[in-house]
């Protein structure tokens, strides 16, 4: 960043912090943007009351830093004071994405003191169901179970949540941050035109502080998911018409409907109000791909998060269906920078199975996956779990168990002593009649074979994809 844009950014902070939002303004907009130079103009827009202009600068801070949760967040109470739900709940998702199952986010080594909440980011997004008519039960109670809640809006937090709980908006206003918070310019140096250090954000181009502890985000060259990538067409400067206008329609920035699954809650999320009353629909049919359109909607891709342990824990979101071995390693591989790690997870009888093949893979996530351990080759992982001392999958009570290559050819490997055999152990071969026949028992249907699915006309039900049953009540 250059040292004049430096000096003015000390200025228009100076003036921000002396209440002078209009003078931080004109010195500001004289500035080369930079993701923190556009936040504290959408700040000091905010603090005039004007939603719509502080709504664009906050989408020009993302522009610059697509990781920046705390812009999102902003923008998305932009959206809701401008009456945008729709472009309100997509900001805050996004926002809640970047926190990564965390309570909140501290900001302070980039020099703003304030610590971005989980909770304060779920009140919004329950908010802005609620505003576009639809169910937000399932974040509203995630709202009411969080631990850290700011003292100064608790009263409005708790408040806020019991009208939420029973499903009313009225009243109800969005969370925001401290109005006297933005980022603090660096020090200038007195020998030198360029500032270094990152700190600057300096237009979008400059790679981000490598030490950064807020977050462990993927490098900034991945697209963050379910954003646009180009922020620059969701508005224009103040002073015209944007999409922060109230006349204007979500469209011009987002998708016109929020998704009807969330990132990493499976089973519909949230969607259009049902109406009760209405005759049981018929299974979905699986074999009608073309021609006219099903009596229902097609139901909703289900995706599963997997807690990876390695040096620490990490999540990974991929499809139920779909997913295979090398793009599983890959997402892992890049969540902790490191190639060629080897997957394992923990059987329903509390063995770890090595994952080796697509066919391994699919029995995993068949037996719904929910932690994965990896670790590089003569590594040992802390966190996983001790071998059981039994087994009723295919291995014997020492360790052994059924194992396929790539190519299909079946061996055998122990999973206390990491010992592999192409000839099946004797431990095997005594419990073969009985491991057979076990594994000859027919499926019995779980909670976890039921899926939400949604009529033509939004009414939500429940179909299980074992059994062929319907039903409007969640299964127990």
């Amino acid at each position: 960043m250059l040292k004049a844009d430096i000096k003015k950014w000390i200025e228009g902070t100076q003036a921000f912090e002396k209440k002078d939002f209009n003078g931080c303004i004109t010195i500001l907009q004289g500035a080369n943007e930079s993701s923190k130079i556009c936040f504290a103009l959408g700040m000091a827009y905010f603090n005039l009351n004007i939603p719509k202009d502080a709504g664009y600068y906050f989408g020009r801070s993302v522009e610059f830093d697509q990781f920046l949760a705390v812009a999102y967040h902003m923008r998305g109470v932009c959206s809701l004071l401008t009456g945008d739900s729709d472009g309100a709940y997509w900001d805050f998702d996004a926002a809640l994405q970047k926190l990564r199952e965390h309570e909140f986010i501290d900001y302070t080594q980039l020099k703003m003191t304030y610590r971005l909440l989980r909770s304060e980011i779920l009140f919004n997004l329950s908010l802005s169901l609620l505003m576009g008519g639809r169910d937000a039960s399932q974040f509203v109670a995630e709202a009411r179970n969080c631990t850290e809640i700011h003292d100064e809006q608790k009263n409005e937090f708790y408040a806020g949540v019991q009208k939420m709980q029973s499903g009313q908006s009225s009243g109800v206003k969005p969370l925001y941050i401290d109005k006297s918070k933005v980022f603090q310019p660096p020090k200038l140096s007195a020998d030198s035109g360029i500032v270094g250090g990152g700190s600057g954000g300096g237009g979008g181009n400059r790679a981000p502080p490598k030490t950064v502890s807020y977050s462990q985000e993927e490098p900034r060259s991945s697209k963050p998911q379910n954003i646009p990538a180009k922020v620059s067409s969701f508005g224009t400067p103040p002073g015209t018409s944007s999409r922060f206008s109230p006349n204007s329609t979500a469209s011009q920035s987002y998708p016109s409907n929020p998704p009807k699954v969330l990132p990493g809650r499976p089973g519909g999320g949230p969607g259009r109000l049902p109406t009760p009353g209405k005759s049981l629909p018929p299974p979905p049919s699986p074999s009608k791909t073309s021609g006219a359109p099903s009596k229902m909607s097609t139901p909703a891709i289900e995706t599963m998060r997997i807690k990876v342990f390695y040096k620490d824990k990490r999540l990974v979101e991929i499809p139920k269906n779909g997913t295979t071995l090398s793009d599983l390693k890959s997402r892992v591989d890049t969540k902790f920078g490191v190639n060629g790690l080897a997957l394992k997870y923990q059987t329903s009888s509390g063995n770890m199975k090595q994952i080796n093949n697509q066919r391994d893979l699919d029995d995993a996530i068949a037996a719904a996956m929910s932690e994965l351990y990896v670790n590089k080759p003569g590594e040992v992982n802390e966190f996983e779990p001790k071998p059981a001392t039994s087994s009723s999958s295919g291995g014997g009570a020492d360790g052994w168990q059924e194992c396929y290559t790539d190519d299909g050819e079946l061996y055998y490997f122990n999973v206390n002593t990491g010992e592999s055999a192409w000839e099946q152990p004797e431990s095997m071969k005594k419990s073969k009649s009985t491991t057979s026949s076990a594994s000859k028992a027919p499926a019995k249907a779980s909670k976890s074979d039921w899926i939400e699915c949604f009529t033509d006309t939004g009414d939500k039900y429940y179909y299980n994809t074992k059994t062929d049953e319907s039903s409007w009540d969640p299964p127990s």
